[in-house]
């Protein structure tokens, strides 16, 4: 099974009705369900498919080469038939699909914990509730949010575009990175900044989890 990452903001009045009450995190995290599995994988062999294309050409990209790969992309994804991830940064949940791995590793140059506050952007926060795939959800606070945010908006693509080695991170067993590339990364990190922006500007809390 593949391995998604997900981030949810939740009002501080969630929160602490889950700290009451830990058991119904996992209820929370299957109100809204999207596409199917069975669909999000089949978008996501035909992006793989555009990525490895594109890595066995031997013609030198343009600017319009990489945005029309981008866009095929994009059509890809929404072809599964939900909205996109950060065209709705107020939106209940925001999925990272594989990429969360790749942007963990990018924003903290490490493959698992790491400080605060970009190691909490997706693998920090505290563990509340049963195992809802891998592991239990975790949770940040709405002061930790408002780190997060701060720190993800001091961040640039060309930060991460730096950062990107993909035999360094295929060394560092990265979920998934064989085949990914840069853009789609950076496509989620946009998506994932928008969207702790929206929660700090609310004041929500946030809950972490993967499925």
């Amino acid at each position: 099974m593949s391995m998604i990452g997900h981030v949810r903001q939740i009002t501080p009045d969630d929160l602490r009705e889950l700290q009451d009450n830990p058991s119904t995190v996992r209820k929370l995290l299957r109100r809204n369900i999207g596409a199917s599995t069975e669909d999000m994988v089949s978008a996501l062999r035909r992006v793989q498919k555009i990525a490895l294309a594109r890595k066995d050409s031997r013609v030198l990209e343009t600017h319009t080469d990489r945005e029309k790969a981008r866009a095929q992309i994009l059509k890809e994804l929404q072809s599964v038939g939900v909205t996109l991830p950060g065209e709705d940064p107020g939106g209940e949940s925001l999925s990272l699909e594989k990429s969360w791995h790749s942007l963990h590793y990018l924003l903290t140059g490490k493959a698992e914990e790491a400080p605060s506050p970009l190691g909490n952007v997706i693998l920090g926060g505290t563990p509340i509730g049963d195992d809802v795939g891998y592991g239990s959800a975790r949770f940040l606070t709405p002061e930790q949010v408002r780190e997060v945010s701060s720190a993800l908006n001091a961040v640039t693509a060309d930060d991460l575009k730096a950062r990107f080695d993909a035999d360094q991170m295929s060394a560092a067993h990265i979920y998934a990175c064989d085949g990914e590339e840069i853009e789609l990364v950076l496509y989620y990190f946009a998506n994932l900044t928008r969207y702790y922006n929206d929660a700090a500007t609310k004041g929500n809390a946030m809950l972490l989890y993967i499925d």
